[in-house]
């Protein structure tokens, strides 16, 4: 088993030493940090859209309380209790920034995607066309 890797070992230094400048050998090599950079996209595109499911989640959540405050704060009202009505005004206020804030955030998660998915479309062509180059 050590002799193995031994030999395997000194067979990529010898490849290393005698083709370090081939033309197949360059071209294999670009090729490969092309797909490293391929994958590094698929998953930036994998996390912005984990991130903006997470936040289309959050938002969701936020207009359901948004709905259920401002169904009270009328009631509040009617019933003469300002202070609570003051309350859950201020509270819908806040809850309203935050829904605002979100929205903002899924815009920018969806401007990186966006800038992601093309780079990946460009990468997939430099592959492509990289991996037809003639030998």
């Amino acid at each position: 088993m050590c002799l193995d890797r031994f030999l395997l070992d000194l067979e990529t230094e010898f490849e290393e030493l005698c083709w370090r400048e081939s033309p197949r050998r360059l071209r294999v090599d670009h090729v490969f940090r092309l797909q490293n950079q391929r994958k590094n996209c698929e998953a930036a595109i994998a996390r912005c859209e984990s991130a903006i499911a997470h936040l289309n989640a959050c938002i969701s959540e936020c207009e359901q309380l948004e709905t259920h405050l401002s169904e009270r704060v009328p009631i509040y009202l009617h019933v003469g209790d300002r202070q609570n009505a003051w309350q859950l005004a201020l509270e819908l206020d806040q809850l309203r920034s935050k829904i605002s804030n979100l929205r903002r955030e899924i815009s920018l998660q969806n401007q990186v995607r966006n800038a992601e998915a093309d780079k990946l479309e460009q990468l997939e062509e430099d592959i492509s066309s990289a991996q037809m180059a003639p030998h």
